[in-house]
């Protein structure tokens, strides 16, 4: 273990641009639910079909499979600041043209989602450059649990509030909400005052093609972030489908209602919310002597840690299926994900030095959205031929395994 140290909290909070940072996101991520439970609803409600509502998520997936290593090579180009502003407001048009899709063809729906999403793709990996902008590596945990917590109680209270919302007001509103709301992250990343953030715009072009290349040479070059890379992937390939078999868990495994199914939601929802301030508390010295932080394990052990805490409770309920204990189990999960969420991201940020940056994070997420897919897909077929509480059982199993497996070796256990 590592004693540092500490981060005192309300540092992080003296910093202004992350509090412009978290207030913008906040804005705009619980504009973002609103308009996902309401388009969600309009197109069934125009279709009533499943297989519609299956295209719209396909249109939201797919400029990350086709575009994601293209659009952080050209963010690593360009000032990201710059970037994150003209994304936002490229959304804030985007989003407002919905309500004139919906009253025509569902393509332009698909084609208006599809364009949102690919405008976000230059927005992501340029967010993940302003921590390490703001602050040194020393901080650099605890200021991602405190950002992944506010991401996380638009999780578990934007859901419930979207819902009620879109059962007041007009469709067209919500998808107006939205678009101001992007008009909102857009304002308060245009008063932040980053340094540091600045592109290579002036250095010689190169085809965009090997610049990605260069990208994933680095990755390739750098043995503990590739390790992190491999075993992250790799955890969401066995369990990123898991997801979507909550929802049989809830109400065949466990003959629970809609309202138990929300339950284990939330109760992740939670969890992650929970666990992200716990760790940021952890890690920022909270109750701490001397302005030592206590001891803590090395990020990839934590990343393992939370492989192996997840996947015992996904495997959990699936093997006692009970309401209560499932809310119990769900919210560990949540604690789980953020275990190895966090320190993913910060070892990323730690060794990735600034021209990079764009390009390995959005491999990073490119890699686990193929992963998420393809999980997907097989786990749900798994699921048709032998059962959901099985593939569970067996999904929580293995995603345990890859977390005490991958503690074997020293690489990811000590970065």
């Amino acid at each position: 273990m590592r004693a540092r140290k500490a981060v005192p909290f309300f540092d992080l909070l003296r910093e202004r641009d992350y509090l412009l940072l978290l207030a913008g996101q906040l804005v705009s991520q619980l504009g973002d639910r609103l308009h996902e439970v309401a388009l969600g609803v309009a197109i069934y409600k125009l279709t009533g079909s499943p297989g519609a509502v299956g295209k719209w998520t396909i249109a939201i997936i797919l400029p990350n499979l086709l575009f994601g290593p293209v659009a952080g090579a050209f963010v690593d180009r360009w000032d990201k600041r710059r970037s994150m502003i003209v994304a936002d407001l490229s959304r804030a048009v985007i989003v407002a043209l919905i309500p004139w899709a919906l009253q025509g063809s569902l393509a332009f729906v698909y084609a208006l989602t599809f364009l949102a999403t690919s405008a976000s793709l230059f927005f992501r990996p340029a967010r993940t450059a302003v921590i390490p902008a703001i602050f040194p590596k020393e901080k650099f945990m605890a200021a991602n649990s405190f950002a992944l917590s506010v991401q996380n109680i638009t999780d578990f209270l934007g859901y419930p509030l979207a819902g009620a919302v879109a059962m007041v007001l007009p469709v067209t509103a919500v998808f107006y909400l939205d678009s101001a709301s992007f008009l909102v992250s857009a304002a308060s990343v245009a008063l932040m005052l980053l340094k540091g953030m600045a592109g290579t715009e002036g250095a010689v072009r190169r085809a965009i093609l090997r610049e990605v290349a260069d990208g994933l040479a680095f990755l390739r070059r750098t043995p503990a972030l590739l390790a992190n890379f491999t075993v992250f992937t790799l955890g969401f390939l066995v369990c990123g489908g898991w997801n979507a078999l909550i929802v049989v868990l809830a109400l065949q495994v466990m003959k629970t209602s809609s309202f138990g199914y929300g339950l284990l939601n939330g109760a992740h929802g939670l969890g992650m919310v929970l666990g992200a301030l716990a760790l940021g508390a952890l890690l920022s010295g909270a109750g701490s002597r001397g302005g030592t932080r206590p001891k803590t394990f090395s990020k990839g052990f934590m990343v393992a840690a939370g492989f192996v805490v997840a996947g015992f409770f996904i495997a959990l309920p699936a093997a006692l299926p009970f309401l209560p204990l499932g809310v119990v189990a769900f919210f560990f999960t949540g604690v789980g994900n953020v275990l190895f969420l966090v320190p993913s991201l910060s070892l990323m940020q730690e060794l990735t030095p600034p021209e990079f940056i764009g390009r390995v994070s959005s491999v990073r997420f490119s890699a686990a959205q193929v992963a998420l897919m393809v999980s997907t897909l097989v786990l749900t077929q798994l699921a048709e031929t032998y059962g959901a509480q099985a593939v569970i059982l067996m999904d929580g199993v293995a995603l345990a395994a890859v977390g005490a497996v991958s503690l074997l070796f020293p690489v990811v256990r000590k970065a």
